[in-house]
């Protein structure tokens, strides 16, 4: 049984490793190439694994950009979440900004990447980690709501939703090239604390109102 277990505990970590060396190679391809010089074959190459490797730990190309997505917005998750102790509203604020930050220093990868995963069916077009962004935006406003911060009833649900949406707009617009990265910053802003200030409670709404910058 112990060796049983054993066994299984390498076979993950050399899992993990393996994932994590693909999507390495996938950023070096896309920084270096662009999009287009990102295929199954030479990423397979450049991470020294076989390209069946590719297709059963992530499925194809698409599978490899969802990855690289939802793992950077797991890790910013879960450090605003350890340095902010989850504080309500705030929270939300710091990851969009360091999920900006991220885009920003990046852009030349980014920018292809969300350009490919918009062509993916879905409602939002980013999978799961648009539901992992939703499911954290719903968490700090259910936050929020416990600390009565709102003006009366709010479907927190329907809130997440409509901070989404509004986000995934915006970077569609940058992914396309319609708008610059600090058009896209200073658009996120606004358009997250608009409606934070529509339902909250004063003196947050506010404070909403100064950070949107029109009060």
């Amino acid at each position: 049984m112990t060796t049983s277990k054993t066994s299984t505990s390498k076979w993950d970590k050399r899992q993990a490793e393996t994932r994590a060396e693909v999507l390495e190679a996938a950023r070096r391809l896309i920084c270096n190439h662009g999009l287009e010089g990102l295929t199954i074959r030479k990423l397979a190459a450049t991470a020294g694994v076989a390209v069946g490797t590719i297709y059963n730990q992530f499925g194809g190309r698409s599978g490899v950009l969802m990855a690289m997505v939802r793992d950077g917005l797991e890790a910013l998750a879960v450090s605003v979440d350890a340095d902010l102790g989850a504080r309500p509203l705030d929270a939300t604020r710091s990851l969009m900004t360091a999920l900006l930050d991220r885009w920003e220093a990046e852009e030349g990868i980014w920018r292809p990447v969300f350009l490919a995963l918009k062509s993916e069916p879905g409602d939002h077009g980013l999978g799961v980690s648009g539901d992992r962004l939703r499911a954290f935006m719903l968490a700090d406003l259910a936050a929020a709501e416990e600390q009565d911060m709102f003006d009366g009833p709010v479907s927190v649900e329907l809130l997440a939703d409509h901070l989404l949406d509004a986000q995934v707009a915006l970077l569609v617009q940058w992914a396309f090239g319609t708008i610059s990265i600090s058009q896209f910053r200073e658009r996120s802003n606004r358009s997250l604390e608009l409606a934070l200030a529509a339902v909250l409670a004063a003196p947050y709404r506010g404070a909403a109102l100064e950070r949107a910058q029109i009060a």
